[in-house]
C-alpha cells in the first residue's frame, strides 16, 4: 500500500478519534494528545502497511517519523488548536513548515504539516491571513507557494488529506519544498 493511501486512512481515524473525545466533551487536548494517536495508528499497523518503525519526537525533533520498508521516510510535524489561548500565529507555522521542507530538501523524504482543532478556531476570519488554509477550506487541490520570512525561497505545498465536519477539524499538507529561483 503506498503511503498516500495510509496518510488517508490514518487522517480519518485520528480525525474519528478526536470526534469522539470532544462529543464527550473532552475538549482541552493537546498536541502531545494528537501526536500519541498519530503514533499510535502507526504502531499498531507496523506489519499491516510493511512499515519498519515509527519515532516520536526525534530526527531532529520531529513530531513523527514513519519508516517504510518500500517507500522514503515520512515526516510529519503537528500543530493542535482546542484549548482557549490557542490561535493561529506565523510563529506556530513558519518554524515547523521550514524545518520539513529543509529535510525534503535535503532529499530522500516526504513530509506532511498537520493541524487539528475546533471547528470555530478554522472560521474565515482566523484563516483568510493564511493562504495554505483557506486553499484547504475551499478544497483547492494546487500548490500554493508559502512565504516564510527570513527565507530565500517560499515553501511549497500541496493540500493532502484533511476531515472537517462535526465539531473537529484536520487537515494535512504535503511539504514539496521550496520554490527553485
Amino acid at each position: 500500500m503506498n503511503y498516500n493511501m495510509i496518510h488517508k486512512k490514518m487522517i480519518r481515524h485520528v480525525f474519528l478519534q478526536t470526534e469522539l473525545l470532544i462529543n464527550d466533551d473532552i475538549i482541552e487536548l493537546s498536541e502531545y494528545d494528537i501526536q500519541a494517536m498519530i503514533f499510535t495508528f502507526f504502531r499498531t499497523r507496523l506489519g499491516m502497511f510493511h512499515l519498519s518503525e515509527t519515532t516520536r519526537e526525534r530526527q531532529g525533533r520531529t513530531d513523527i517519523v514513519v519508516k517504510s520498508m518500500n517507500e522514503p521516510d515520512v515526516y510529519i510535524e503537528l500543530k493542535t488548536y482546542f484549548k482557549s489561548n490557542e490561535h493561529f500565529t506565523d510563529t506556530h507555522f513558519n518554524a515547523d513548515i521550514k524545518k520539513l521542507a529543509d529535510k525534503v530538501a535535503a532529499g530522500g523524504i516526504r513530509a506532511f504539516f498537520v493541524i487539528a482543532g475546533l471547528k470555530e478556531k478554522f472560521n474565515d476570519h482566523r484563516i483568510d491571513r493564511y493562504e495554505f488554509l483557506w486553499s484547504k477550506r475551499d478544497l483547492k487541490r494546487n500548490y500554493i507557494e508559502y512565504s516564510i520570512p527570513d527565507s530565500e525561497q517560499p515553501v511549497i505545498m500541496r493540500p493532502s488529506r484533511g476531515e472537517r465536519w462535526g465539531r473537529t477539524h484536520l487537515w494535512s499538507w504535503e511539504i514539496m519544498g521550496t520554490k527553485q529561483s
